[in-house]
Formats: structure tokens, sequence, C-alpha cells
């Protein structure tokens, strides 16, 4: 069964945009540290001018990101 996505987490939703976490980091600006840090779970709620990186790159709203961020 396929996850719709409200129950993504961070790292699926960058592989099914077929991005490596270092091809997503030089999109995004944001170093490959952070971006471990919120797939891992140990960020939660990063800064909204992160969001807006991420967002930006994987072609996605906020709702998505957010929540596959809350899902890592």
């Amino acid at each position: 069964m396929h996850k719709n996505y409200m129950d993504k987490n961070l790292k699926e939703l960058r592989e099914e945009k077929n991005l490596s976490i270092q091809e997503l980091s030089l999109l995004a600006g944001i170093p490959v540290s952070h971006l471990l840090e919120l797939e891992n779970g140990e960020c939660k709620d990063p800064y909204l001018d992160v969001l807006s990186k991420l967002m930006s790159s994987l072609k996605c709203n906020f709702e998505e990101l957010y929540c596959a961020i809350q899902n890592s």
C-alpha cells in the first residue's frame, strides 16, 4: 500500500524526488548535518527559512513538508 503524504517522513519525501541528501543540501543551501538531524527526528521544529528552502527544493507545500518532519 502506498503511503499518503501525511504518513511520509522527510527521507521518503526526499527519495521520492530522487535526491540524495547531498543533492538536497546543495539545492536548499542547508548543511547535510542539519538535514540528517531533520531526517532522524532530532529536530522537529526547524526555522521558517529552512522550511521555505526545503519546500522550494522538494517542490512541496508546507503541510506536506511539516508532516514529513513530524513523522521523522
